[in-house]
């Protein structure tokens, strides 16, 4: 197997690569459940990256005005932590920045692998994102049958595995995907 850039990957690489991405999908497909799964689903994508690209790949993706923008802004969010009296909050704003940076590097140093990956990583997202939609709905007619009161079908009360902006974001993406 070859990718673009000329590198052949031998057979441990590629079955390491396999494995990596079967859990991905798998934490791509929790997603919806929690944030936190897409995290380290990107970890995995990334780790699968590192596995197969030479450092110089790796180097090269990091070296780009996109990336170089994206860790200044990493970087200037850590040293404003020093000044944080909320520190908990503020690692945790990091982590979910950090994801873009994350999302950067899987799609420069996977280019080959997203190409004939894309459409599982799709749909298990969006298999994650229905399973999400349909409990949901489902524990809503269920509260709504027990208290007779529409706000059951309404922000916090319908969203339970995760804030409604983080659901309203995922649905975006879908309609995204979708388009």
């Amino acid at each position: 197997m070859q990718n673009p850039k000329g590198l052949t990957f031998t057979a441990q690489q590629r079955g390491l690569v396999r494995a990596t991405l079967s859990l991905a999908l798998f934490f791509i497909f929790l997603v919806p459940f929690s944030h936190s799964m897409a995290f380290i689903a990107l970890l995995l994508l990334l780790f699968s990256g590192f596995a197969v690209f030479q450092k110089q790949v790796l180097l090269e993706s990091i070296r780009k005005p996109a990336a170089l923008l994206l860790i200044s802004f990493l970087f200037w969010h850590l040293i404003s932590l020093l000044w944080s009296d909320n520190l908990s909050f503020g690692l945790f704003d990091l982590q979910i920045k950090a994801m873009m940076l994350a999302i950067y590097l899987c799609t420069s140093l996977q280019r080959p692998l997203l190409v004939q990956q894309t459409q599982r990583i799709r749909d298990f997202f969006f298999a994650g994102l229905a399973a999400v939609l349909i409990i949901q709905v489902f524990l809503s007619f269920q509260l709504y049958s027990q208290t007779g009161n529409l706000t059951s079908f309404s922000y916090i009360t319908f969203s339970r595995f995760m804030h409604p902006s983080y659901l309203a974001c995922f649905l975006n993406v879908a309609i995204l995907l979708l388009l």
